[in-house]
Order: structure tokens, then C-alpha cells, then sequence
């Protein structure tokens, strides 16, 4: 999925009453710790109220005093006041990731049906189709979504855009452990699995542990 919505609605949403597994005590993001909050979703709006709610926990402050900007890719932030953070949702769930450096998270339904070889023609390095290609064609789907979701958190990491940031990510898959690139330097990369029949990944530039999955 691409960067999420803009959304500048400043009403309020009694998000308190929908979601009252937000914290009302401030949790603290250690370093190179990233929590994750999952909950239904339920409308752009209160997806936009929901992550600015949890935003204003980290870092003492109301919701409306933590304000989403955009960079020129579309990247959302909180600027200086809030915690950096990315934002994914696929079959009816939202996942985002918080942390105190950039992160990008992309998280799609395992069973989601694609035309693999073709999308990754168009938007794979060449040695990536031909690890691809590799694979038997019964787990040429799971194959493909695991690199997906890894090349789209590099790219919501970087906050490009999938149309610029997809050719500059490279997946080098020659080691039982995957390696990500962008413009040649390695990335770190979690992969994950928030629900069942979910997966997903996390990106960055310096190493991190999940330390907090809440989950509505």
C-alpha cells in the first residue's frame, strides 16, 4: 500500500470511549525500541484521531497539540513533538509502528492474490525476478508478498513514494537470511506476522527490537 491518507480535520472524535486500550498513563519509546498498536479499522478519520491519540501518549501532549505534516514524498509525521511513525492496513486492520527514529512498516494478507510475475516485472530489479523465478510456482505468491512487504517498508522508510523509492530498493535473497538495499546500504529489516494470515516487515537505518504489540 501506498503512504497513507492526508487527513487535516482537527475535530475531535471521542477516540477515549472507541479505543480504551490507549494508555491513559504516557508509555515511554526506549531507543532503538519500536511498539506496535494494532486496532480495527474503522474509517480514515478515526484511523487519523487514533494514531495522533497514541502520539499525544508518548509525548505528553493532546492529541490536538500533536499535528500531522507530510513530507514532499507523503510520508506522515509529527515533526518535533512527536514520535516518528509508520502506518499499514490491509483486510480490515491497521498496524502501526511508533519509535524515537524513522521507521517503515507495510503489512498485507498472506493470502491476497497477484499476479506476482508480472508486478514484479514492472517494479523488481531484474535479480529479483530471477530469484523469484526460482522458487516452485506453489510458493510463488508467499515468496512474492514477502518481498513486497519488505521492499515497501524501505520505501515508506525512505518517503518517496512507491513510484520513485521501488527501483532503488534491492532485495539480495543469495543467503538464508535476506538482505535490503537502498542505493547500496543495508537496511535493517524485521519481518513480522500481527495476525494470523498477516504478514509483514519492518525497516530502518539502525537496529531495533519490537518491545510492544497493543492490539484493540
Amino acid at each position: 500500500m501506498s503512504f497513507p491518507f492526508k487527513y487535516n480535520d482537527e475535530r475531535g472524535l471521542d477516540i477515549s470511549r472507541k479505543y480504551p486500550f490507549v494508555p491513559i498513563n504516557g508509555q515511554v519509546l526506549g531507543f532503538g525500541e519500536v511498539h506496535l498498536w494494532g486496532w480495527l479499522f474503522s474509517g480514515r478519520k478515526d484511523t487519523c484521531a487514533m494514531v495522533q491519540r497514541i502520539a499525544g501518549v508518548y509525548s505528553g501532549s493532546t492529541p490536538r497539540k500533536v499535528r500531522l505534516r507530510h513530507l514532499p514524498g507523503g510520508k506522515p509525521h509529527f515533526g518535533r513533538k512527536g514520535p516518528h511513525f509508520s502506518l499499514s492496513h490491509t483486510d480490515g486492520r491497521v498496524l502501526a509502528a511508533f519509535s524515537r527514529f524513522s521507521i517503515g512498516l507495510d503489512i498485507e494478507k498472506e493470502s491476497r492474490s497477484v499476479s506476482a510475475n508480472k508486478i514484479a516485472r514492472r517494479c523488481f530489479h531484474s535479480s529479483e525476478c530471477l530469484a523469484l523465478a526460482s522458487y516452485p510456482q506453489e510458493n510463488l505468491q508467499k515468496i512474492f508478498l514477502r518481498m513486497w512487504v519488505q521492499k515497501e517498508a524501505a520505501v515508506k522508510l525512505a518517503g518517496e513514494g512507491i513510484a520513485l523509492g521501488l527501483k532503488k530498493i534491492k532485495i539480495k535473497t543469495n543467503t538464508p537470511s535476506w538482505r535490503v538495499y537502498r542505493q547500496d546500504r543495508r537496511l535493517h529489516i524485521k519481518e513480522i506476522n500481527p495476525w494470523p494470515g498477516i504478514v509483514g516487515a519492518l525497516a530502518s537505518e539502525c537496529q531495533f527490537i519490537v518491545t510492544v504489540f497493543r492490539e484493540n
